[in-house]
């Protein structure tokens, strides 16, 4: 017997050297390649790592209970943990279930069908009235208790969940979802002149860029002065630039020109240029000195320039002409004109009811006459 003993270990201290000639594990990941190891009457590779639902013992792999799937059958659950393959105890336990009543409204039916962990009520996310999250929508269903699985879902709502801010550009055109309700209130609105900040032609930044955390729109653009066509008033130039929009500056300057928004020139003078329209940098405003008027008596000038003219007003003209209501000298001879006292005037149009007048004027009323009425009107005698 001793000497059965002492050969028996000879033979295995050689296993353990001369591993290539051993058998593969069949549960065995990881193998030894310098050692053999007696499984049964079989000489096998040691193993250093096992197959999932496996322990190593030994360096032998053995099966753990309920086999590697780790089912425990109908009803039972699981009360252990899958082994890893490396533990040295089996660590797949199960029991019978207990629960075969209904949940109450809010929970839902643990799974008891040999894998599962729970056999009791659990409650659904957001329990019995549903509420999910600050930040997130409710996408499914009440729990009924009735069911297997958690129907009480939830999801972030857009633009940042819970913390519900937008991009830069933007400003947060709706409210914080509560979690109480199945559709999104998060929303985002595009800030005016948009990420750039960009007013456009004509305008100027007024306000500061949108930097997605504020409920209104911080990027304003106020029109510059003269708009975006960049046109002065009347009785004005322009001095400036467009604005670009990029700038908070209004750089459209209007001045006004030398001689005002009515374009009046002193006693004495006429005007000789144009009015200031607002869109030229040229003043066109000019005045020039008043000249006698060569049919006037000398000595009859008045010091003040005939309306749009380039010369006095007159009181008294040369022989056939008279001053008319301006001062200007006229031949007073046009069928529509007449002459008062020395001051030829013009006939003046009907107040109303004529649409085509003649060219001849009443001695009487002084009014040119009428050749058409309108509706309603007659031509008297």
């Amino acid at each position: 017997l001793g000497y059965l003993l002492w050969l028996l270990g000879i033979i295995h201290c050689s296993v353990f050297v001369q591993a290539q000639g051993c058998l593969a594990q069949e549960a065995c990941l990881v193998s030894s390649a310098s050692s053999c190891v007696l499984q049964t009457d079989t000489l096998v590779q040691a193993c250093e790592g096992c197959k999932p639902g496996y322990k190593l013992l030994n360096s032998l792999c053995g099966p753990c209970s309920f086999g590697e799937s780790y089912d425990c059958g109908s009803g039972k659950r699981r009360t252990g943990t899958l082994c890893t393959g490396y533990g040295t105890t089996d660590t797949q336990t199960c029991s019978d279930c207990t629960s075969t009543f209904l949940c109450m409204p809010g929970n839902w039916k643990g799974t008891c069908n040999g894998t599962g962990t729970h056999d009791t009520c659990i409650a659904c996310n957001g329990g019995l009235f549903y509420n999910c999250n600050a930040g997130y929508k409710q996408t499914g269903l009440i729990c009924s208790g009735l069911s297997t699985y958690d129907t009480q879902t939830c999801a972030p709502c857009a633009n940042g969940g819970a913390s519900y801010n937008c991009t830069a550009g933007n400003y947060m055109f709706g409210s914080r979802c509560t979690g109480s309700l199945p559709f999104d209130l998060q929303f985002c609105q595009g800030c005016t002149g948009g990420l750039a900040y960009e007013c456009g032609i004509g305008k100027k930044r007024s306000g500061y860029l949108c930097d997605g955390f504020s409920t209104q729109d911080t990027q304003t653009c106020p029109t510059c002065n003269g708009g975006t066509s960049y046109n002065c008033s009347t009785g004005y130039i322009r001095t400036g630039d467009f604005c670009t929009g990029l700038s908070s500056n209004d750089t459209q300057t209007c001045k006004v020109c030398t001689f005002g928004k009515s374009y009046e020139c002193a006693t004495g003078y006429w005007r000789n240029g144009t009015a200031c329209s607002g869109t030229d940098r040229t003043d066109t405003q000019t005045c020039a000195p008043c000249q006698e008027q060569p049919e006037c008596l000398s000595g009859f000038s008045l010091p003040e320039c005939v309306e749009g003219k380039s010369y006095f007003q007159c009181s008294k003209c040369v022989a056939g002409l008279y001053p008319d209501e301006e001062g200007s000298c006229v031949a007073c001879d046009s069928p529509i004109v007449y002459l008062e006292g020395d001051i030829c005037k013009a006939c003046k149009k009907q107040p109303s009811g004529c649409i085509v007048y003649d060219d001849l004027c009443d001695s009487d009323s002084r009014y040119i006459l009428c050749s058409v009425c309108s509706a309603h009107y007659w031509i008297d005698e």
